[in-house]
């Protein structure tokens, strides 16, 4: 259940999550992709879905989460961020606070973000061109435009999220 202590502990720190709606749970699905691929060990596998990088275990936990707090918070493991765990968290605040807009708008770029960076490095396009991931990218979301696709991969260069 360590795990589960760590989703909280780290949600703590970047604003808490929701389960309402569409749009709140994809803010969960991004928002721990990339803390995960800043270096907070959650465990989690992801796959690439309609909206890009997806973990249904992670939903699992998540509303298992939220029954635990509003059941039987006592039960709910105290996590623990390793030094490395800290640092990484402290990168991946960073990069989210630095996208601004209203919770759609938020959860639209880092949809975009995440679907970048998953083709770019893990998927079997990861060897690709930049105008290939974008072509593979257009293709699949079809609400995507080659500004926001430009904005995006310099946002994850200037992050070193991905390779220029």
């Amino acid at each position: 259940m360590g795990k589960i202590g760590k989703l909280d502990l780290s949600f703590e720190r970047i604003g808490g999550f929701q389960l309402s709606t569409f749009v709140d749970r994809k803010l969960l699905q991004k928002k721990t992709y990339f803390l995960q691929e800043f270096g907070v060990n959650f465990g989690y596998c992801f796959g690439f879905y309609l909206y890009g990088p997806y973990c249904s275990e992670l939903t699992n936990d998540a509303f298992h989460l939220t029954a635990l707090k509003a059941q039987a918070p006592a039960t709910l493991e105290k996590a623990e961020l390793s030094p490395e765990e800290e640092k990484a968290m402290q990168k991946a605040q960073k990069f989210l606070n630095g996208l601004k807009g209203e919770k759609e708008e938020i959860a639209y770029k880092l949809e975009l973000l995440s679907s970048l960076h998953f083709l770019c490095n893990i998927s079997h396009f990861q060897n690709k061109s930049k105008e290939e991931i974008f072509r593979r990218l257009k293709a699949k979301k079809t609400n995507i435009n080659a500004g926001d696709l430009e904005t995006a991969w310099e946002y994850l260069v200037s992050y070193d999220l991905i390779n220029s």
